[in-house]
């Protein structure tokens, strides 16, 4: 959560990636927060890690400066596919996913409103490479 009065100085984002060009990746192997034996969140990773690390970095830089605390977890680069409310565990609860490769070319920056039905995600701006 973040005060309103910070907004207008979140717009300045993108000029923390004076470089950002196309990534190639690839998405694939299933994971689970904190893991798949009792996941919380469902997630397909997504490689290399080093060119989203480095976006992430990049962008931990430029919230410091507007004195937003950086995470105390580890950045996992992943695609979230949804979270788990209620796990029931098989002998083989989950399928294997095939691997996709696809281009990032573009960085959105999102807000959330919270509500009862579940989250609303709305862009607020884009940066294209």
């Amino acid at each position: 959560e973040l005060p309103d009065s910070i907004l207008p100085a979140l717009n300045a984002w993108p000029a923390a990636f004076p470089n950002f060009s196309p990534v190639t990746c690839s998405i694939g192997a299933l994971g689970g927060f904190p893991n798949l034996t009792r996941p919380k969140v469902l997630f397909l990773d997504v490689t290399p890690h080093e060119p989203f690390l480095d976006i992430y970095r990049h962008l931990d830089a430029f919230l410091l400066t507007l004195g937003i605390p950086q995470e105390d977890r580890p950045y996992n680069p992943h695609l979230t596919l949804g979270r788990v409310k209620v796990f029931s565990p098989s002998p083989s609860p989950f399928r294997p996913f095939p691997t996709l490769s696809d281009t990032l070319r573009q960085i959105v920056l999102f807000q959330s409103h919270l509500t009862s039905a579940g989250p609303i995600y709305t862009p607020v701006s884009t940066l294209s490479a």
